[in-house]
């Protein structure tokens, strides 16, 4: 039997053909490669196809017109399939299965979208010298890390589902 690494079936939208001891060819009906499948996922999440995301930019007239960066929203939608990036850009066209793999109490996506809000030191010095993150500068890297993470999310669960519904 041959093997191969995994690779990503662009057309198909999944990983193919994964390694030791599964078939290269999976042909229609054949078992899916779920245990190193699921790995390589994680592992590779970097370099996975991003889900095709709808992205919408509206101008925020109030904001451009003071001056500032539109204001940082980091909201997710789940019951609209959304995400809200801030005042300007919003995500559609996310799968519900998405927000179903979780981590620890809270979706991958909430997950993310936690880490890249924008948080005031309390101590006035630490505020002062050290408070230089601005979401607006890592803004584009975040939505192309959403969407990988929207890709990632599905894929897990629909092989944690395969493996549930497997033999034991």
């Amino acid at each position: 039997m041959r093997t191969a690494l995994s690779r990503w079936d662009n057309e198909g939208g999944h990983l193919i053909g994964t390694g030791p001891g599964q078939p290269e060819n999976l042909g229609e009906g054949a078992p899916p490669l779920t245990n190193a499948e699921l790995m390589q996922l994680h592992i590779g999440y970097e370099a996975v196809e991003p889900w095709p995301l709808t992205r919408a930019d509206t101008p925020d007239t109030k904001a451009r017109a003071a001056g500032q960066a539109p204001k940082c929203v980091l909201k997710s939608l789940p019951d609209e399939g959304r995400i809200a990036i801030d005042s300007e850009t919003t995500l559609s066209g996310i799968p519900p299965q998405a927000w179903h793999y979780k981590l620890g109490n809270r979706s991958a996506l909430d997950w993310v979208l936690d880490q890249h809000k924008e948080r005031k030191p309390k101590d006035p010095t630490i505020r002062e010298k050290f408070d230089t993150y601005r979401f607006a500068d890592h803004k584009e890297r975040v939505i192309t890390l959403l969407a990988r993470v929207v890709r990632v999310s599905v894929e897990t669960v629909r092989l944690v589902d395969l493996l549930r519904s497997g033999p034991r």
